[in-house]
């Protein structure tokens, strides 16, 4: 895998996808990011095995191919990086990232283990902004915090034909 991207864009979407990075993972997998570059994009993605998290970006491709970088590593580490285009490639199953006047390697671990995404055959339901910050306001607040029952960490949304239910509960108040 190799490839040119400008060290904003790339931090912009790091951004993204490192909210849903687990702090203590279960499986080591879950505290990094799979890169994956192919038809010039590159497809970041992070999941914590209850939600997944996805985006893309457009690239100067050489070489397509995937890893995983730790996610407390790599976004420091282009963080730091000069504002210029940096190239990133695997070496010997590491992550090298240069630029004109740097260059870092990182460990990766191998995107074998990254846990697949569930495919969506439905189609998409359209919800607007300020609806989702109704049910934010309403609903999501009657989630619970505890980590010790994390079912009822979650928002449950069930799509009847053009509408939607939203639940959520602590375990007293619903």
């Amino acid at each position: 895998m190799k490839f040119k991207i400008q060290q904003a864009s790339l931090i912009k979407a790091l951004t993204v996808v490192n909210k849903n990075v687990a702090l203590k993972p279960q499986l080591p997998i879950l505290g990094g990011i799979l890169l994956e570059v192919s038809d010039q994009q590159l497809i970041l993605k992070t999941t914590d095995l209850y939600v997944g998290v996805q985006t893309k970006l457009p690239i100067k491709m050489s070489r397509a191919g995937k890893l995983v970088v730790p996610a407390n590593k790599f976004r420091p580490l282009i963080a730091a990086a000069p504002k210029e285009e940096l190239i990133i490639e695997v070496i010997n199953n590491n992550c090298l990232v240069t630029s004109a006047n740097s260059r870092a390697e990182l460990l990766s671990l191998p995107s074998s283990e990254f846990p697949d995404f569930p495919k969506v055959e439905e189609k998409p339901f359209l919800i607007s902004t300020s609806d989702v910050k109704r049910i934010s306001r309403l609903v999501a607040s009657s989630a619970s915090t505890d980590q010790n029952r994390p079912i009822l960490n979650a928002v449950f949304f069930n799509f009847l034909g053009s509408n939607l239910e939203v639940v959520a509960t602590d375990g007293v108040r619903m």
